[in-house]
């Protein structure tokens, strides 16, 4: 499939916004850090790969433009509140996350305030609402998408070596072994996703990620160019790297940031 480009004409500030939000920011070092604006860039790469499927499980049902979109805007909701990671909200009492959540509702009101009405033929607010509360199955599939590519990150940062411990005892080769957990949950809580996860895709191989991650870390050195065109053996990672290395090129994931 051939895609155009999505416009965020008149959203003046909004990249530079998404771009100073740092990914994993209680972590560090991480070697290949990204900002969320790359982030967004990367999920709607991963759709875009799932969009024939996509296509072929739900047919007029599933609306490629409007996934694309929200692919792009899913964490715009993080311009104001701040990009809280997925381990703290595990941690928040039901007193906390009900904050957190008066909190989106009014930063999705300041958004739209401060934003066009649309973007790419679709309503700005409602895209909000859609990617918070991941109703739709185009907000489902950029979910499995935005989980996926978190993965991603984190087993580049473990086959690169990057072993060091974080708060509460958090290490990547351990939260890789959480996140595909999340990943494979994902169709029981929207039993949609069941019907494209049921086609074969090498975003959908969770059982190559079955492995010893502590094994992985302890042998792993930084990224080269070389490295990276070679098979990792794991068919989840080399499809993420693939898609991002064939839409962004190689500087992202060879040019380590932190030490």
């Amino acid at each position: 499939m051939e895609f155009s480009p999505v416009s965020f004409e008149g959203f003046e500030g909004r990249e530079g916004d998404l771009r100073r939000l740092m990914r994993y920011a209680s972590k560090a070092p991480m070697f290949y850090r990204t900002d969320v604006w790359t982030h967004t860039q990367r999920v709607l790469w991963h759709v875009e790969a799932l969009a024939p499927l996509a296509a072929l499980a739900y047919g007029p049902d599933f609306h490629v433009g409007l996934a694309r979109t929200l692919a792009l805007v899913h964490d715009d909701i993080e311009i104001v509140t701040g990009d809280k990671e997925r381990d703290a909200k595990e941690r928040e009492t039901p007193e906390e996350r009900q904050e957190r959540y008066r909190k989106e509702n009014l930063a999705m009101g300041v958004l739209q305030k401060r934003f066009p009405r649309f973007v790419n033929g679709h309503h700005y607010g409602i895209l909000l609402y859609l990617a918070r509360m991941k109703q739709g199955i185009e907000a489902q599939v950029v979910k499995y998408c935005d989980t996926f590519d978190s993965l991603g990150e984190e087993m580049h940062e473990v086959y690169a070596g990057n072993n060091h411990v974080f708060v509460n005892n958090r290490q990547f080769a351990t939260m890789i072994i959480e996140d595909v957990a999340r990943l494979r949950a994902l169709p029981e809580e929207f039993p949609r996703l069941r019907e494209l996860v049921a086609l074969e895709h090498p975003m959908f191989h969770t059982a190559s990620m079955d492995i010893d991650w502590t094994d992985v870390v302890a042998r792993g050195t930084p990224h080269t160019v070389e490295r990276l065109h070679q098979d990792y053996g794991c068919i989840a990672y080399n499809a993420w790297k693939r898609t991002i290395i064939e839409h962004g090129g190689l500087l992202s994931l060879v040019e380590q940031k932190e030490f």
